[in-house]
């Protein structure tokens, strides 16, 4: 089978980041199997794209717009595809362009491949980041195995940060953020374990004193290890949480409203003047100006997260147009307020492309379209 050089970077910076569809990467693993040039350079550019995170900068141009043009020209034969064609446009060219410049700006020197690894992602936004009391930024999206920080060692592996000792450890708080489309777990010096969903930022200090405090803007699970003499103690932007031993996910997304949702042990949710005690298997929503609201939830909804999906059952479209953007970095916005209380039911995976999973908010009242890479439902 003969191949097509930005055919090959395309499909591969798609499966680099992550974003490639089955149909896509059947393709791909056809073209270098059949061509040994086609393999050669598919490897070269799994080397150099490796340790980057490309799926952020697909998502900066319509790619659905280019993809529907790549799928157009997939054959089927037989029920196998045999050969692609390419008709290149003017419009795809400029597209295929464009993402070749995206990929090749984070190395611009095939002969210094690290260093412009080095320089293009030291500071990158989208990255996982670790602030440590005296200011010092760590990349842990880049910098796994062991991290050094003055003197003590952090094991950064798996999307997880860990200590085994607190010894050497800088004193003070630290801040953890998460960005859209990732997520983190975290463990603490006192053994308690936190999962950080996209989004979210923790303060948090690597030793404990007299107390274990910490503060949380987004969402996460917490694994509280039991200490009788040591409440834990989780401030969130208007309330805190605070318990012995247990287990938990607070939500605090939607401005003025935070969710704590209790799977095992007991904990109190406290605001300026209302104390809200928890049993396992019931949530707790309080809302500014509105108080405490106490309901049961269903756990494989609630933390499904964890498992890089989003699950929803009986939600509206505003609401899910407000999960999207932290998903998936992708501007949403909603034409017109008819459609925006319809209910829907369904899975996100966050591991797919966005575009393959639209199909499940299509509904007789409900279209939706890309323009100038903001995704519009009306």
């Amino acid at each position: 089978m003969d191949f097509n050089h930005d055919i090959i970077e395309e499909l591969t910076g798609r499966q680099n980041a992550r974003i490639i569809s089955e149909e896509e990467e059947t393709l791909l693993n056809q073209l270098i199997s059949e061509n040994e040039a086609a393999r050669q350079l598919w490897e070269d550019l799994r080397e150099e794209h490796a340790g980057l995170q490309l799926q952020e900068d697909w998502q900066q141009y319509d790619e659905t717009a280019v993809w529907t043009k790549v799928r157009n020209h997939i054959d089927g034969k037989r029920g196998r595809m045999i050969r692609l064609r390419w008709m290149f446009s003017a419009a795809a060219a400029v597209a295929i362009l464009a993402v070749c410049l995206l990929m090749f700006l984070h190395m611009p020197d095939r002969m210094s491949k690290q260093e412009s690894l080095v320089k293009n992602e030291k500071s990158r936004p989208g990255n996982i980041q670790l602030i440590l009391p005296n200011g010092q930024t760590i990349d842990l999206s880049n910098n796994t195995g062991q991290v050094n920080i003055g003197g003590a060692i952090l094991q950064n592996n798996n999307k997880v940060l860990s200590y085994t000792s607190a010894e050497k450890v800088p004193a003070g708080t630290s801040i953890l953020t998460v960005p859209i489309g990732k997520d983190y777990k975290l463990q603490l010096s006192d053994g308690s374990e936190i999962w950080l969903n996209s989004a979210t930022t923790l303060s948090f200090p690597f030793t404990f004193g007299d107390s274990r405090e910490i503060t949380i803007k987004g969402e996460a699970y917490l694994k509280v290890a039991a200490d009788a003499k040591k409440p834990f103690i989780v401030h969130l932007p208007t309330t805190t949480v605070q318990v012995l031993g247990t287990e938990f996910n607070v939500n605090t997304y939607n401005t003025g409203q935070e969710t704590v949702s209790l799977v095992a042990g007991a904990v109190k949710m406290k605001s300026t003047s209302v104390t809200q005690l928890l049993k396992p298997g019931l949530e707790a929503t309080y809302t500014t100006g509105a108080g405490f609201k106490v309901q049961p939830f269903e756990e494989d909804i609630t933390l499904s997260w964890r498992q890089g999906i989003y699950k929803f059952q009986g939600k509206t479209l505003e609401e899910i147009c407000r999960v999207l953007p932290r998903w998936f970095g992708i501007q949403v916005e909603m034409d017109n307020n008819r459609i925006a209380g319809i209910l829907f039911s369904g899975v996100l995976d966050r591991k797919r492309p966005l575009e393959k999973q639209l199909v499940s908010f299509q509904a007789e009242d409900v279209q939706y379209y890309f323009k100038d890479g903001v995704l519009h439902f009306k």
